[in-house]
């Protein structure tokens, strides 16, 4: 195929992509399931509480039955010109998404050196991803998220180069400010995402040992937590303590649960990267590729494997919220003899160690910062979409020239098909698979 024949169709497929997420808000897509009910029950409510009494609707926000912060809502209500039906909120939170979008190309152009054909296909993978597409659809709070996390990150990478000439001037002060900023936003957006100031505090403390950059980082995080001390201390703890008792808080977020979701977080590591792996094989050859990862693979197979053996995971049997594809591919093709699930596991931690040890310190620490997403007693696939995407392209150490190898467009095609598989999948689970006769007369009569 020649040059203008691949570029026509590189263009081809962007239309198509962009396309089919215009189609998906117009058609209500709802392929993550419970996005529709989320916005009507708890979103929505917020959003028109705060609207009509703000400092009201902040004391009470437990009230609206909202797991996020409310900075979004807030945002929403102070400069969203479309809060005034819920129609043209979801249509404006569905063009507000597409930030991710450019972001992320941007910063994966940036940082690969790619054409802007193929980081802007390459990153239309997000447009794809079903929690994604049903949170920007449904008017949800989870796209606010990565979009403030991607502008954290954008001036987060701008520093580190900036901190080679290691000196502080203007512009180093100017990009830390822009990290606490967006990174704050972020976590006031989602809670979970205080895994990127975690992971900043620590890493020019313990890494770099630069303790300048440390205080200052320090004070500015400090100026933005004013309002987060002030609402804990109007709350009387991290909630609302008055309309969400904290036993239900401590019940369903506590670090106890981390050991119990280790095995989820390796199979998203596995689920996700699966096309870069691919690629790996691809590029050195599957003997090679398979002398690097069968150690770690066998060690962490043969530890999970005596694990089950002892019933320990046993309640891998009984989830019935969250869980994540490869569980539930577990339960449908092999009948919850669970062997399926912790190969996927054993494989993701292979990765995963594969990747720390590109640089230990560095991606040992990013690591253990995102364990703080195994917090919830049901871990949910989509706490991680686009997370680990962004994770490994952007903030994990290491070098991967040979996914974006310019001679051959196999990664970014191989990438656009297997989520693009992964898209239709969700669609077929949650309309053709589980959907109820009565169900299903309702979705097309609407």
């Amino acid at each position: 195929m020649n040059i203008n024949k691949v570029y026509y169709l590189k263009i081809s497929l962007i239309f198509v992509v962009v396309s089919s997420y215009f189609l998906g808000f117009a058609l209500r897509e709802n392929s993550s399931g419970g996005a529709e009910s989320d916005f009507i029950d708890a979103t929505w409510p917020a959003i028109k509480g705060i609207e009509q009494e703000f400092f009201f609707a902040i004391k009470n926000y437990g009230k609206f039955g909202e797991g996020s912060w409310p900075m979004f809502h807030i945002l929403n209500v102070l400069f969203n010109p479309f809060t005034y039906s819920q129609y043209s909120f979801q249509l404006s939170i569905t063009f507000i998404s597409l930030i991710n979008f450019f972001l992320f190309e941007n910063l994966i152009r940036k940082k690969f050196k790619l054409d802007k054909i193929d980081s802007y296909l390459f990153s239309s993978i997000i447009l794809l991803l079903p929690f994604f597409r049903s949170s920007a659809f449904w008017g949800l709070t989870e796209n606010f998220g990565w979009m403030f996390l991607l502008l954290a990150i954008k001036f987060y990478l701008n520093l580190e180069v900036l901190l080679t000439k290691k000196s502080i001037n203007f512009d180093v002060i100017f990009n830390i400010f822009m990290v606490c900023l967006f990174s704050s936003l972020a976590l006031y957006t989602r809670q979970y995402l205080i895994f990127f100031p975690i992971f900043v505090f620590l890493k020019f403390l313990l890494i770099d040992k630069n303790i300048k950059i440390f205080i200052l980082i320090s004070i500015i995080y400090f100026i933005f937590s004013l309002p987060g001390i002030f609402l804990i201390y109007s709350w009387g703890g991290l909630y609302d303590s008055i309309n969400v008792p904290a036993g239900n808080v401590l019940v369903n977020h506590h670090p106890k649960y981390i050991l119990k979701n280790i095995p989820f977080f390796f199979s998203f590591f596995t689920f996700y990267l699966m096309p870069v792996f691919l690629i790996e094989c691809l590029s050195f050859g599957i003997k090679t590729v398979s002398k690097k990862y069968y150690l770690s693979f066998l060690v962490s197979f043969s530890i999970m494997l005596l694990l089950y053996f002892f019933n320990f995971f046993e309640y891998l049997k009984n989830v019935n919220m969250g869980g994540g594809i490869f569980l539930k591919l577990d339960y449908i093709f092999f009948n919850k003899k669970l062997i399926f699930f912790i190969i996927c596991s054993s494989f993701g931690f292979s990765l995963l160690y594969e990747l720390i040890k590109k640089n230990f310190k560095v991606n040992l620490l990013l690591t253990l910062s995102i364990l703080i997403f195994c917090f919830p007693k049901f871990i949910f696939q989509e706490y991680y979409e686009p997370l680990i995407l962004i994770l490994f392209f952007l903030l994990y150490n290491h070098n991967i020239d040979y996914f974006f190898n310019k001679k051959n467009n196999m990664s970014i095609f191989l990438s656009l098909f297997y989520f693009t598989s992964y898209f239709i999948g969700a669609i077929y689970y949650k309309y053709f698979l589980f959907l109820s006769y009565s169900d299903w007369k309702m979705f097309i009569e609407n």
